[in-house]
């Protein structure tokens, strides 16, 4: 809808000064009009009105229709600015062919180097990273790995036990790796029913979630309870699959050495 304020976007992109864009938006506006009604409505001071206005029938964009006053009426904008537009689509189209190039050749050469950039976000707190557990679990679409302490998983399947029930409901693949205790032995039995579980004797205060191999988010738990709120949490998130993929490696070779993982079922 043209306004007032439409002037700039014409004086932005056509070429034309900042009057010459009020007089001929003004006049579109009005469909025609004489000089000092167009100064009036424009906003350009009068002396200068005549000027702008013969610079614009010199440019072919307004129409002078003999008169006493002389009025004057605007010239299609599609014929004066067609050539314009079409201007702006060929060189934007140009923009995109080349920028798809541009990205193809960094791709390729990216991977020749050994190098690629992938976006970390740190998580602050216990609500931050709750929050973004939800939303991992939400968004979970093929398999889910969660690994965590004992008072992790307490916490865990208290909060979220609703979402593990619509990830099963939807066939997706769980595994949860937990350290067994007094406090968490009806976790791991409810758990048990529904997912593989692998019990470790020892895990750090730590939550760790792959979802899908392509979401992976690590939180160092301080303290290790079933609080809901931390300020000491502090955390990792990443969407990047090959950051997924190395964290998850990581735990293979540390947490999850063979040589520390018992898999076992709680009576």
């Amino acid at each position: 809808m043209l306004d007032r304020f439409s002037w700039r976007t014409l004086y932005e992109y056509s070429g034309l000064s900042e009057y010459e864009a009020k007089v001929y938006t003004t006049l579109v506006m009005l469909g025609s009009s004489d000089a000092r009604k167009l100064s009036a409505r424009s906003g350009v001071p009068r002396t200068k009105v005549y000027k702008v206005l013969k610079g614009l029938i010199d440019k072919g964009l307004v129409l002078r229709i003999p008169n006493m006053p002389a009025i004057f009426a605007p010239a299609s904008p599609q014929k004066v600015f067609g050539g314009l537009i079409e201007s702006y689509k060929s060189k934007t189209q140009f923009l995109i062919e080349l920028v798809e190039r541009l990205e193809e050749a960094y791709r390729r050469n990216i991977r020749v180097i050994g190098l690629e950039r992938v976006d970390v976000w740190i998580l602050k707190g216990r609500k931050e990273t709750l929050r973004k557990v939800k939303e991992i679990l939400s968004s979970v679409e093929n398999s889910l790995t969660l690994t965590t302490t004992e008072n992790g998983s307490i916490l865990f399947f208290k909060l979220f036990n609703k979402c593990l029930d619509r990830l099963i409901e939807r066939n997706v693949k769980l595994t949860v790796n937990l350290s067994p205790g007094r406090r968490n032995h009806n976790v791991v039995r409810e758990l048990q029913y529904v997912c593989h579980v692998r019990c470790l004797p020892h895990i750090p205060p730590i939550l760790f979630l792959n979802g899908d191999g392509r979401k992976v988010l690590l939180s160092y738990r301080i303290p290790d309870d079933y609080s809901l709120n931390s300020d000491g949490d502090i955390g990792l998130f990443s969407e990047s699959k090959v950051f997924t993929d190395f964290l998850s490696t990581m735990f293979s070779f540390t947490v999850l050495k063979p040589g520390k993982l018992r898999e076992r079922s709680v009576n």
